[in-house]
C-alpha cells in the first residue's frame, strides 16, 4: 500500500513533481549543478510514477511534456528544444529501466500481460470497474 493506504496513491505526487521539476529545471540554476540535482529528481519522481501503475498519469504526464517541448518550438528556442526534449526522451527510458529493476520482473509482466490480454476499452473498463 504505501504511506498514503491507496494503491497509486503516490502516483500524483510522482506526476507533479516531475512536471515542476522540468520546469524548474528550465530555469537560471541558482548553483553549479542544480539542472542535474533537477534531472536526477525528476528520475526518481518519473519511477515513482510508473511503480505506482497509475497509467493515466504516465499519459498526463506525456500529453503535458510533449506540450512543453511544442511550446518551446513555437517560441523558436530550438536549442532548449533539443536539450529538453532529449532529456526528457532519456529520463523516460531511463525512468522506466530504473522502476523496473527496482521492481523487479513482476512489475514488467504484470503490466505487459495486462496490456496484452485485454483490449485497451476492456482493460479501461476492468480498472474503473476494480477500483
Amino acid at each position: 500500500m504505501g504511506l498514503t493506504d491507496t494503491p497509486g496513491g503516490a502516483a500524483i505526487a510522482g506526476f507533479y513533481a516531475t512536471l515542476l521539476g522540468l520546469g524548474i529545471a528550465q530555469s537560471r540554476p541558482l548553483f553549479r549543478g542544480a539542472r542535474v540535482l533537477r534531472a536526477r529528481q525528476c528520475l526518481d519522481r518519473m519511477m515513482v510514477l510508473y511503480l505506482s501503475h497509475v497509467r493515466s498519469l504516465v499519459v498526463a504526464l506525456g500529453v503535458a511534456l510533449v506540450t512543453l517541448v511544442a511550446l518551446l518550438g513555437a517560441s523558436a528556442r530550438f536549442f532548449r528544444l533539443l536539450l529538453t526534449g532529449g532529456v526528457i526522451a532519456s529520463l523516460a527510458v531511463v525512468g522506466y529501466d530504473y522502476a523496473a529493476e527496482v521492481g523487479g520482473d513482476a512489475m514488467v509482466v504484470a503490466a505487459r500481460e495486462s496490456v496484452r490480454k485485454q483490449a485497451f476499452g476492456g482493460l479501461l473498463f476492468e480498472s474503473r470497474v476494480s477500483s
